[in-house]
């Protein structure tokens, strides 16, 4: 019997990256899997490559009506919501706040941080018909280390993310009583496709504690685990999924 037999998930950003690494999991967890995304192309073959029934569903996650049709779209399909991640988001650019465009600075926010809001909304109304009939179900957002230690250039991302992180504590204690859970994920340094080009992988896989760049199924393992019933007892968390990033001190000392 796999971990997630029976339920129904909505994985944004889930034609890449992050999201795609977990809808293949939850699908191998027995989940029956939709994923959202704004490219359609890439949704089409992305669904296709990860099969066993898994649809895919253009959606703009900072337009709410999008959002909405997007939900409603899932339950026509598959009859319900048990399960959803939003890892869904831009980087929009480096710059400092006074070099950075107006419009990067919004689309960051309003896709990293009302992107995230408005699926919650939804997630959890579509959750609410589910646990009415005796289901537990559970969201799980994807924030960023950035959110908890600001990244100098980033102004926006890290403010977007940090937003996340607060939205996550504050979904959880609305929603704990109707039975379904809310927690974060705040990966570090992660190989993904909106990682920026021009970062010194190796230099920073040598400051880590690990040694090692996160990788997209890092990410989705710890998905796994928050949206499984191991975690029954755990809401409103922010979990660091970084390497040991945020449990060291940018300027060590050294020995003498």
């Amino acid at each position: 019997m796999g971990l997630f037999d029976g339920q129904i998930a909505f994985v944004t950003g889930g034609a890449s990256g992050i999201g795609f690494a977990t809808a293949k999991i939850l699908i191998e967890g027995g989940a029956k899997v939709a994923i959202g995304d704004i490219n359609a192309s890439l949704i089409a073959s992305s669904a296709k490559e990860l099969g066993n029934g898994t649809i895919g569903v253009k959606v703009d996650v900072s337009d709410p009506a999008s959002v909405e049709a997007a939900i409603k779209s899932v339950e026509d399909a598959f009859g319900g919501l048990d399960l959803a991640v939003n890892a869904a988001g831009v980087v929009g650019g480096i710059g400092s706040i006074i070099d950075i465009e107006p419009a990067a600075t919004s689309k960051v926010l309003a896709v990293n941080l009302g992107g995230v809001i408005f699926c919650m909304k939804y997630e959890m109304m579509a959750m609410k018909k589910r646990t009415a009939q005796g289901r537990k179900c559970a969201i799980v957002n994807i924030a960023s280390t950035a959110g908890v230690r600001p990244h100098a250039f980033l102004a926006h991302y890290s403010a977007a993310k940090a937003g996340v992180i607060e939205a996550t504590k504050v979904a959880a204690v609305e929603v704990g009583p109707d039975h379904i859970r809310v927690n974060c994920i705040s990966p570090g340094h992660t190989a993904t496709p909106i990682l920026p080009k021009n970062m010194d992988r190796d230099f920073i896989a040598s400051i880590l504690p690990t040694r090692r760049f996160g990788t997209a199924r890092d990410i989705a393992e710890a998905s796994a685990f928050l949206l499984s019933d191991a975690a029954d007892q755990i809401t409103g968390i922010n979990l660091p999924v970084d390497g040991g990033l945020l449990a060291d001190n940018p300027m060590p000392l050294k020995p003498e």
